[in-house]
């Protein structure tokens, strides 16, 4: 039976979208200013891996794929990151494909596995 839900290749994309998309405006308002050599300090893997879930989570359960201000700022503050970090995250990592490809893939599974938990319980 189809489902009313938006496909979860759909979401995520969607949501990869506006992630590098926001990661691209932040990039190009420099001051001009020489780029630093290092590359900033960002949040864990997992801290990326599971804020993220937890907001893709929050935006399917809404009937129209879309999570509120007050909701995005609850699951921020429990995993203790701020959106700026989330974009550190993409900028200092958004490079190395192979990796980036492994973190979307870590999403992806995990939003897959709650699915099936979901249904589980309600079985």
């Amino acid at each position: 039976m189809p489902s009313s839900r938006p496909s979860l290749r759909f979401a995520l994309g969607l949501g990869l979208a506006a992630l590098l998309l926001l990661a691209a405006a932040t990039a190009c308002g420099g001051d001009g200013a020489e780029p630093a050599t290092e590359a900033p300090a960002t949040v864990s893997r997992e801290v990326f891996v599971s804020t993220y879930v937890d907001l893709r989570l929050a935006a399917l359960r809404d009937s129209v794929g879309t999570i509120t201000t007050d909701q995005r700022e609850r699951i921020l503050a429990e995993h203790g990151v701020t959106p700026g970090e989330l974009v550190r995250f993409v900028e200092a990592h958004g490079d190395d494909l192979g990796y980036m490809r492994d973190v979307w893939n870590d999403v992806d599974q995990r939003i897959r596995d709650s699915g099936n938990a979901e249904d589980s319980a309600s079985s």
